[in-house]
């Protein structure tokens, strides 16, 4: 039983490389579609954007608020644009700012980085 000699040990490691590479190749290696690597990318809480965009300039992101939002509402939305990351953080600094009923509507450009009192100042003026 104890008598393997180097020449049977490569002969089955080249077999199994080969069988391998074979099962490997005959698998495909099939490509994901763009809606399927949006979709990965947003069960991993990635934000996905495309070029195509209009809300993107450069660093800047640009909103729209309108008047039937509430605080709720407008924190949602900075967090699927990708200017925050915390609504609910977002919203206790809105409270403690005394500012929650002072946001107006319109279209803003944000600057991607902002911190959340330079937010509630520019959707406050």
């Amino acid at each position: 039983m104890g008598n393997y000699n180097l020449k049977n040990i490569l002969l089955g490691v080249g077999i199994g490389l080969v069988f391998s590479s074979t099962m490997n190749i005959s698998m495909g290696n099939r490509e994901l579609t763009l809606e399927e690597v949006k979709n990965e990318a947003r069960k991993h809480g990635l934000v996905v954007y495309s070029t195509a965009d209009p809300f993107i300039y450069e660093d800047k992101i640009r909103i729209e608020i309108k008047n039937d939002m509430k605080p709720e509402g407008i924190a949602e939305l900075l967090k699927q644009k990708g200017i925050i990351d915390d609504t609910g953080a977002f919203l206790n600094k809105l409270k403690q700012a005394g500012k929650e009923t002072k946001l107006q509507e319109g279209i803003y450009e944000i600057t991607k980085g902002s911190d959340y009192d330079e937010i509630i100042n520019i959707l406050t003026q």
